[in-house]
């Protein structure tokens, strides 16, 4: 498995919010024999082959809503596959 990515980011209202754009491909070059043996001995060879190549896009953001808190969201899309979404918070903490 390979890919490559490329994104390109900003921040804005004094860089209390930041967004990410960006996008992609995966190549999957997966190979391999079953090398199976039922209860009778027969032993299955099957060889399994397979060629993927997939875009990828993905975009994110970051807003920052006080001091301390700060909240984000995040999709990352395979279009042919899957697409994921993720929520988060952070907290900063000041050890002074």
């Amino acid at each position: 498995m390979m890919g490559a990515e490329g994104v390109v980011g900003t921040a804005a209202y004094d860089g209390r919010l930041g967004l990410y754009v960006g996008g992609g491909a995966n190549f999957l070059r997966p190979r391999f024999r079953v090398g199976f043996t039922d209860g009778l001995g027969s032993v299955d060879n099957t060889e399994i082959e397979t060629d993927l190549t997939r875009a990828v896009v993905f975009a994110g953001l970051t807003a920052q809503v006080s001091r301390t808190l700060d909240l984000s969201a995040q999709v990352y899309s395979v279009p042919k596959d899957a697409t994921t979404l993720r929520v988060g918070a952070g907290y900063r903490i000041s050890l002074r």
